[in-house]
């Protein structure tokens, strides 16, 4: 007899779900999943034919007919009424995200209070009856926390503290540490950071102290990196380098060494991370020093670095990549880029006027050649060593021939100051005031920083730059700065009320552009960066 009723309850099950699906013949998927649930016996068997079957209603965003479905479900199917209250909440969830996302305003506003009301209900029913670590206790105070948070209401933070003390209790005791992650990633997502590396702590220390094998361990690494989830994957390969620095050979750990360390140089198609890519790569330089790293690898740190303002650390390596790539491609740019970092950045004028010259020298002529000729008569303008100056510009001009016509423009600028015995450009004399006078060392690039949209671009190719300053506070009153851009700045003259601007360039080379932002009490601060240019 119960075999007969069960029967007849799995099949009005089927058909009440296949008619709310609105198909024709019932699928098979559809109807197995469904028996699936019927079938289990308790809240954890039901709960993956409940999620496939919620994917499913979603796809055709048949949030009521799911509902429904699970409302009928939960009135004659007994032992897994929690996992149907937190779906019943979830479903809620994702139906109220859908409607503000298609703006399907009228459903929002005429319903949007039930089933808000719904979530509340159904997510505090699964919690209220089930242990604080398990996985639908977990997944609803997530769904709860999520909620209240796009609410800005009061319960927000009550719930992410109610939240956490679930899931770090989840975290010792729980045989799945699935949750924890899934927790950590959504708190990350929200800019919850120290809580988020509090549970990814956890979680990485759980699984290294596990017994598991050293290339499972890379491998979770790897999948964590593939999901982008960078925070996890440095936690977890650093975990898996500890053992294998003790375990593996010098030969082997340098080339794991190198592989993350590659993986993590930012590119086009990856966001990347120079930072831990940097603390892989000390770490191969502690055990085998720099020979190991290659002359692409070598400029790739270099160029990173860079454009990660590392300036100090990226002129080190643009130097060791010149000392032992004499022959490189890279050269000339190496050398410019590390005389441009010791006189504008490290305002060490000798040192980068000495760089400067060995490019200057040289036989064959580079844009790096024709711009270190430049910059030793832009110094010596400065200096009002006129003589040098001019002699230093219209040997450019020579050298220039018919190409470089950015830097002949320049220079056919400055020859014009001297001859008509003018002071240099104003804005262009600020930055090198701001950057070499001795008594300018309080302006230390910290207050203002420059940006690129593009690290590298190619002849004729946009590129927008912007600066962003850091203004001490004024009361209620906007502190009104003016911007004063000077250096190669192609075509462009931006205005002084402009933050940023998009450049592009005729002529291959490195371009620097500078920046002294000024407010109404005098200099706030100054900038340089350097835009290449192929």
């Amino acid at each position: 007899m119960k075999k007969t009723i069960f029967k007849i309850f799995l099949a009005s099950i089927i058909v009440f779900n296949s008619h709310f699906l609105g198909r024709g013949l019932f699928a098979k998927e559809d109807k197995e999943l469904t028996r699936q649930v019927i079938e289990a016996k308790n809240n954890q068997e039901a709960r993956l034919p409940l999620e496939e079957l919620r994917k499913l209603y979603a796809q055709e965003n048949k949030y009521n007919e799911f509902v429904d479905f699970l409302n009928s479900l939960k009135k004659q199917k007994k032992g897994i009424e929690q996992a149907i209250n937190f779906y019943i909440g979830f479903t809620r969830y994702n139906q109220l995200r859908y409607l503000e996302e298609n703006q399907s305003w009228d459903e929002y506003f005429s319903q949007g209070n039930t089933y808000r009301s719904e979530i509340d209900a159904s997510l505090e029913k699964a919690i209220d009856a089930l242990s604080e670590t398990d996985i639908f206790s977990i997944y609803a105070r997530l769904i709860l926390w999520k909620f209240h948070q796009a609410q800005q209401d009061t319960l927000a933070e009550d719930a992410l503290n109610q939240l956490m003390a679930a899931t770090l209790a989840c975290a010792e005791t729980c045989t799945s540490l699935l949750p924890v992650k899934q927790v950590a990633d959504e708190l990350s997502s929200a800019g919850e950071k120290s809580k988020s590396r509090q549970l990814y702590k956890i979680y990485v220390e759980r699984i290294s102290a596990s017994d598991i094998k050293d290339q499972d361990l890379k491998n979770i690494a790897q999948g964590f990196y593939a999901e982008k989830n960078l925070e996890l994957a440095q936690a977890l390969y650093d975990a898996y380098l500890d053992r294998v620095m003790k375990s593996t050979s010098q030969d082997e750990v340098i080339s794991d060494l190198l592989e993350i360390g590659k993986a993590f140089l930012p590119a086009e198609e990856r966001t990347g991370d120079i930072f831990y890519a940097e603390k892989i790569f000390k770490r191969i330089e502690g055990l085998t020093g720099k020979e190991v790293f290659g002359e692409e690898l070598t400029y790739a740190r270099a160029f990173h670095l860079e454009k990660a303002k590392e300036y100090a650390q990226a002129k080190e390596i643009y130097l060791d990549l010149s000392n032992r790539f004499p022959a490189s491609i890279h050269y000339d740019e190496a050398l410019f880029k590390a005389a441009m970092i010791y006189t504008y950045v490290l305002r060490d004028i000798e040192k980068g006027r000495g760089y400067f010259k060995d490019l200057a020298d040289k036989e064959k002529i580079s844009p790096a050649v024709i711009a270190s000729i430049y910059q030793l008569g832009l110094l010596a303008q400065w200096q009002q060593d006129f003589t040098a100056a001019k002699g230093y510009y219209e040997n450019l001009l020579d050298k220039a021939g018919r190409a470089f016509g950015d830097r002949k423009a320049l220079t056919k600028i400055r020859l014009k100051e001297i001859a008509e015995a003018k002071p240099l450009e104003y804005n262009l004399k600020k930055f090198l005031d701001v950057s070499l006078d001795k008594e300018n060392l309080i302006f230390n690039m910290s207050k203002v920083e420059l940006k690129s949209s593009l690290p590298r671009l190619e002849t004729r190719q946009d590129a927008e730059v912007f600066a962003t300053s850091a203004m001490p506070a004024s009361g209620c009153m906007e502190v009104m700065v003016d911007y004063l851009w000077s250096g190669n700045l192609g075509s462009v003259t931006p205005s002084l009320d402009k933050s940023s601007f998009a450049v592009s360039y005729t002529y291959a080379g490195t371009k620097e552009i500078n920046l002294v932002v000024v407010s109404s009490s005098g200099v706030v601060d100054r900038s340089i960066i350097f835009l290449d240019v192929y």
